[in-house]
């Protein structure tokens, strides 16, 4: 689809004559496309969207080397109008020219360097072609003509990639510190205010492994403020991160008695109890109703299954036990046989299609 103008030129008499090219270029009828070009050309032969246009019509007729004379002519002429870019936008992608969007842009920016369209527009010729350092520098240029969250952190996100990019160590350590720097900044002066923004932050600090940070960051009130209901998920991987295995177990067993069926959840929590039996985390506070046993486990699972309600059963419980099992240096008869579990589990479930692929794991245990 070929872009259609979005301004008004001298009381919309070339919108009106720019259309019908639209619609044949829309349609695939590049030759009528041209032949109306032409005709719009013969009254007003200076016009730049027009000849844009024309350009993008002999270029999907396969005329390569007459369109690209065309655009070059334009080009030297600095164009700022919307129209015009944007046909011309099109005509270099399409042409596979991505770097002369770049240099339009930047010519269009120097001519009005109050319009935070074309900043913005110069800042997406960069993205495409991948220009991190440049995509900073229009981003910061857009957020100073137009002081919006969103710029901003364009400009830490372009950081961001720059230090993702390079393999110098020294150089890719003192990116991240500029981007977390500059987002701690906006932190301090309470600017912060998207979903996006806080995730962004987040990625600074994992590619720092500042793993405390992190969750410092979002146990804090600014994160449940803007990620409202997910503060005890998100802690759940870098809780495992620092080894914090108490703290994880008891936060799994909180969020299972809510979330039953949610195989995320019984994972880490095998996992911080598993951890626990092995003696880890000496550091912390004991505390009674940490799961650190195989038999509170399988008493917290049996718990879970007599919590739901006789009108909705669901699989998570059932299979935690052949999980629990599996995982188990307990004689093998301690909390029932496999073929038991796997039966009781069958019973619920044999008519649901989930259930040969969640049993499957746990066949190898039968005799």
């Amino acid at each position: 689809m070929s872009a259609r103008p979005q301004h008004m030129h001298d009381g919309g008499i070339v919108e009106r004559r720019l259309r019908p090219i639209y619609d044949w270029l829309d349609n695939g009828v590049n030759k009528k496309a041209l032949q109306e070009a032409e005709k719009v050309l013969k009254k007003s032969p200076t016009l730049q969207a027009a000849r844009a246009l024309k350009a993008l019509a002999l270029l999907r007729l396969g005329k390569k080397n007459e369109a690209l004379s065309v655009l070059d002519v334009l080009a030297e002429e600095k164009p700022s109008d919307d129209t015009t870019l944007q046909a011309m936008t099109i005509c270099y992608r399409e042409s596979q020219q991505l770097n002369k969007v770049c240099a339009l842009y930047e010519a269009a920016v120097k001519s009005e360097p109050n319009s935070e369209e074309l900043h913005s527009h110069l800042f997406m010729s960069y993205v495409r072609v991948a220009d991190y350092r440049a995509q900073q520098r229009a981003a910061m240029a857009l957020y100073k003509l137009a002081p919006k969250n969103p710029y901003y952190f364009w400009a830490v996100m372009s950081i961001v990639l720059q230090a993702k990019s390079t393999e110098d160590v020294t150089k890719k350590g003192i990116l991240l510190t500029l981007a977390q720097r500059m987002v701690d900044n906006f932190i301090a002066e309470n600017k912060m205010e998207a979903e996006q923004e806080a995730r962004l932050y987040i990625m600074i600090l994992e590619l720092q492994e500042k793993w405390e940070d992190i969750l410092k960051f979002i146990e804090g009130p600014l994160y449940s403020q803007l990620v409202p209901g997910s503060t005890a998920q998100a802690s759940i991987p870098y809780l495992k991160k620092l080894g914090h295995w108490r703290k994880l177990n008891l936060l799994c067993k909180e969020l299972l008695w809510d979330n039953q069926d949610r195989w995320d959840y019984y994972m880490p929590y095998f996992e911080s109890a598993f951890e626990l039996m092995k003696g880890v985390d000496p550091n912390e506070n004991c505390n009674s109703s940490v799961d650190d046993t195989e038999e509170k486990c399988h008493e917290f699972i049996c718990e879970l299954i007599e919590s739901i309600s006789s009108e909705r059963t669901i699989r998570g419980p059932y299979l935690a036990r052949l999980e629990l099992k599996r995982l188990s240096k307990e004689p093998k008869d301690l909390y029932g046989g496999a073929m038991a579990l796997c039966i009781q589990y069958l019973k619920f479930f044999a008519h649901k299609s989930c259930s040969v692929p969640d049993v499957r794991p746990y066949l190898s245990m039968i005799p």
